[in-house]
This record gives structure tokens, sequence and C-alpha cells, in this order.
């Protein structure tokens, strides 16, 4: 290898060893990603979890899908409840010994509609149900997030019932965000995404723990009710504030 070709190689690692300082130098110099897309530099937080919550109809889910395009890694509490009732598994056969065999389809899956029906217009239910399914899914939440930030610096848990099983009080979570949404809002999303009715939708709605009762136990809170790019725009300043303290801390320990 002569002179020249050894001084351009020096030249060509100089000119990486300064534009590979952050994530977002590379993507606008290569156009692989989005600045926004790429938010891991050196002031994002490190090994933390955060439980995202919210009614439904809020936009909980595309708050955690917005939080996964900025690099977390988000864990679906509901995900975890569908992979716990799985046909054969012990926590399938629970709900069949107290609800009947009457619940399980010709594919030998849980009819999760019949159930749901079932539990909202029988509070008694609804708590025997949570008591065979929540201890399971918590564990499984547990064993995943544990391994999760042993791979990945964020951990979002995306937690419809978050405040309900008192989760803000437990160590699996760092920090909690509710999402907020006003009713008419909520009401218009569900009506659209679940081909159901309003009355149908505002009963579900009662019988969930209210937004007032949820925003005295969250760290954060953030109102979604207008455009995606509304909510990004607030989770990013989020996720900076989070960034900012965490790293301001000898070490990222638990509230």
């Amino acid at each position: 290898m002569d002179l020249k070709t050894t001084f351009r190689i020096y030249l060509i690692i100089l000119w990486l060893s300064q534009t590979l300082r952050t994530c977002d130098t590379v993507a606008e110099y290569f156009h692989l990603l989005k600045p926004t897309t790429c938010p891991m530099t050196e002031n994002s937080p490190r090994n933390t979890v955060i439980g995202i919550t919210g009614s439904s109809g809020s936009g909980k889910t595309t708050a955690s899908g917005i939080l996964r395009s900025f690099g977390a890694t988000v864990i679906s509490a509901d995900e975890l409840a569908r992979q716990a009732v799985a046909p054969g598994s012990p926590c399938l056969k629970k709900i069949i010994d107290v609800f009947g065999p009457n619940l399980i389809d010709n594919s030998g899956n849980l009819d999760r509609k019949t159930l749901g029906t079932i539990v909202f217009n029988d509070p008694v239910a609804r708590e025997k149900l949570e008591a065979i399914v929540h201890p399971i899914v918590q564990q499984s939440a547990r064993e995943k997030i544990a391994l999760h930030k042993s791979l990945t610096p964020i951990v979002v848990y995306d937690c419809p019932l978050l405040f309900e099983t008192g989760l803000e009080k437990s160590d699996l979570l760092d920090c909690t965000l509710l999402i907020l949404a006003n009713e008419q809002n909520k009401i218009a999303r569900l009506i659209k995404r679940d081909q159901t009715t309003k009355a149908s939708v505002e009963k579900r709605l009662a019988c969930q723990m209210s937004d007032d009762e949820k925003a005295l136990l969250a760290d954060y809170i953030i109102t979604n009710d207008g455009t995606i790019e509304e909510l990004t725009v607030k989770l990013r300043e989020l996720w900076t504030t989070l960034s900012r303290k965490l790293n301001d801390s000898p070490s990222n320990t638990h509230k």
C-alpha cells in the first residue's frame, strides 16, 4: 500500500470518527432513517422502564408505537394475556373451570368477545377473571422486562390496567405515563375501531377507572386530542425530559 492510499484511508477514518458521533448524523448522511427515529444518543435514558396506560380510546397503543419508533422496546400486557390463555394453557383451564366450556371455540381458542361481554356486565365475574389472569400476566411481564432491560436501554410496558392492579407501587416500573383524551374523542375512536355502538362504548368506559383517579397516580400525563404529529412532539419532549433526569442521576434507581 503506497503512502497516498494510506493517507486517504486515514482521512476516511478521521471523517467517520467525527460523523458517527450521533446516530442522527449517520441517518441524515446515508438517508437510512429520519432523525426522529434514532434517538439513542448519549442523552438517552439508560435501563429504565416506563409504564404507559390510559382508558380505551385514549391512544395509549399509538403512543407506545411512537415510543417504539424512538428506539424503545414495547411489551404489551394485552399480548401477554393472549399468550396466557393459549389453547392447552393452565390459565385457560382455570377459566373453563370457572366460566364453563362454552367459551371455547371450534379451534380450541378462548372466545374473548363472549367472555368480554360476560365480565363487562358482571363485576363479580370480572374480579374472578382478573384473579386468574393478572398474576400470570404480571409474572410474564416481569420476566420479559428483566430480559429486555439487559438488551435495550428503554423498555415500555403498555398496560391498560396498570393503576387498577397497583403496578405503580411495585419495583417493576421506574415511572408511569398516562395518556388522556376527552370523552368525545375516545367514543368516536372506539366506535370506528371496533365497529360497535355508542351505547356499548359508553358502557365499557363506565367500567374503567376514571381519568381523574388515574391522573392522581401518574408521574407524567399527556393529552391526546390532536393529531399523531402533535402526540409525537409531546412524547419527544417527555423523552428528552426523562433522558436529562436519568443521565443526571448517579445511577438509575427505582422511585
